[in-house]
């Protein structure tokens, strides 16, 4: 589910990102009727086209390459979750875009990964839920 208010967040500030309208929230919550799979890759897709779509609108970041171990990845996905919510803000605003941002955003080589990571940047403050 924060997959979804992740993806409606940057839908609402490019919405040349969406493979397919939104749904309405409570649609959201009640189970799908096609396979979930396909549903979280669309996600996770429309997620990682916003990012360079919103990279002139987010502070500069420096220095967040490398995330080898897991304290690391949840450093940078905490400055990921910073960085969207800014960026996202500064573009519904109406706010030109400042600069150029060379933001590397880490991430996984599979499905699975990549959604556990999004998962994590998505919460304020990028934490996990224990």
């Amino acid at each position: 589910m924060i997959l979804c208010q992740l993806r409606r967040d940057l839908v609402a500030a490019v919405p040349s990102v969406a493979l397919a309208p939104p749904r309405p929230r409570v649609l959201e919550l009640l189970p799908p009727g096609a396979p979930r799979r396909p549903q979280v890759h669309r996600r996770v897709t429309e997620i990682r086209d916003a990012i360079p779509a919103l990279r002139d609108y987010g502070p500069p970041r420096r220095g967040l390459h490398g995330c080898r171990t897991a304290a690391s990845r949840a450093v940078h996905a905490a400055a990921v979750s910073a960085w969207l919510r800014a960026a996202c803000r500064a573009k519904r605003c109406g706010r030109p875009p400042l600069w150029s941002a060379t933001f590397a955003v880490a991430g996984a080589h599979d499905l699975a990964g990549e959604t556990a990571f999004l998962v994590v940047a998505a919460r304020p403050g990028g934490t996990s839920a224990r």
